[in-house]
């Protein structure tokens, strides 16, 4: 029997939404044509959009689509004119090594964001318009920052925030509102949506620009044809996982990771380390590391046996160089090569 658990690199597409990307995908003309092929592809289109504002708690004109997590990001750092950035050390790359003037927050032992280090570098450089990333949870091992306490030192300090998003969308629920955010990123391949199309949850005040030219798409922010099949997909795949949040399925996740890592350390002992373990995670992820022995040799064991993980960010998994977001936890480089995540 073949077990994938490697959800946070992609979760396996619903049915449904693949129905509903292929039937698009035959019918629908340019949303920006006015007859009645594209009328029909300019509903898909803001369908979806108000399904998206439905599973993140914010208005449909919010909702920016983009080509996926990484796009965002982007939007939201380089689209709006910032003199600084200041980012988590345990960020995803598509936000760590866009800015020019980016400043990283270190983190605790834990992998949540130190606020109080954050609390230093909004003092400094005030005057600056800055804006704060901060992930919701990290992609290799689960943990959730305390965005809510971030957001208030964001607004006592006049900066703006970001939250990348990708790894909870669908996995705990979301409200972009209480989040007290300014931005939010989205990936619809982490909930079970097509690869390649995601989204950007903005403030409209941010008057964020359009990092690419040749269009007005998407009320100015992301120019060029949209992909109506993909973004039907995603539309279909946020009611889908919003039904499964209120289903009580997050318990059960919790439920099996825990039973998971139970049996590792009742078999292995003091010889395993749960990343993370004393701080809040997302259900689904479990980042493990047995030292000694390298992720690579772990890896083709599993394969071997037909159990799909990985290690690390999948976004990076074909590097060797270990992973900063355990680096940054305080993990030497030997025992960060030692780590796997099971999602």
């Amino acid at each position: 029997m073949t077990l994938y658990l490697d959800y946070n690199a992609t979760a396996p597409i619903y049915p449904k939404v693949t129905d509903a990307v292929a039937q698009t995908m035959g019918t629908v003309g340019n949303p920006s044509s006015i007859h009645k092929k594209g009328r029909t592809a300019r509903t898909c289109i803001e369908n979806a959009r108000k399904q998206v504002a439905h599973l993140v708690g914010c208005q449909p004109k919010q909702v920016t689509f983009t080509s996926g997590g990484t796009e965002s990001c982007n939007i939201a750092i380089m689209g709006g004119n910032y003199d600084r950035v200041l980012v988590g050390a345990t960020e995803h790359d598509c936000v760590r090594c866009v800015h020019p003037n980016t400043h990283v927050i270190p983190v605790l032992p834990n992998g949540t964001m130190d606020t109080e280090a954050l609390a230093t570098l909004l003092a400094q450089d005030s005057d600056q318009n800055t804006l704060v990333c901060a992930m919701h949870a990290n992609n290799e091992t689960g943990v959730i920052n305390p965005i809510g306490k971030i957001a208030l030192q964001c607004a006592m300090a006049g900066a703006k925030l970001h939250v990348d998003a990708v790894q909870t969308a669908g996995k705990i629920p979301l409200d972009f509102v209480m989040l007290g955010c300014q931005s939010m990123s989205l990936s619809a391949h982490k909930f079970g949506g097509p690869q390649g199309v995601g989204a950007l949850i903005a403030d409209p005040a941010m008057n964020l620009l359009s990092l690419q030219k040749g269009g007005g798409q998407e009320q100015g922010v992301r120019a060029g044809t949209e992909n109506v099949a993909g973004i039907t997909g995603m539309g279909v795949a946020c009611d889908l996982a919003r039904n499964a949040l209120q289903s009580g399925n997050l318990d059960t996740l919790e439920t099996h990771r825990n039973r998971l890592e139970t049996h590792l350390k009742s078999a292995l002992g003091n010889a395993i380390i749960i990343v993370g373990a004393d701080t809040q995670r997302t259900p689904n992820t479990s980042c493990i590391i047995v030292p000694h022995v390298k992720a690579t040799t772990q890896l083709m064991n599993l394969d071997l046996a037909e159990i799909m993980v990985s290690s690390g960010s999948a976004c990076s998994s074909g590097t060797v160089k270990p992973s900063h977001v355990l680096m940054a936890m305080g993990y030497d480089s030997e025992t960060a090569n030692c780590a796997i995540r099971i999602s």
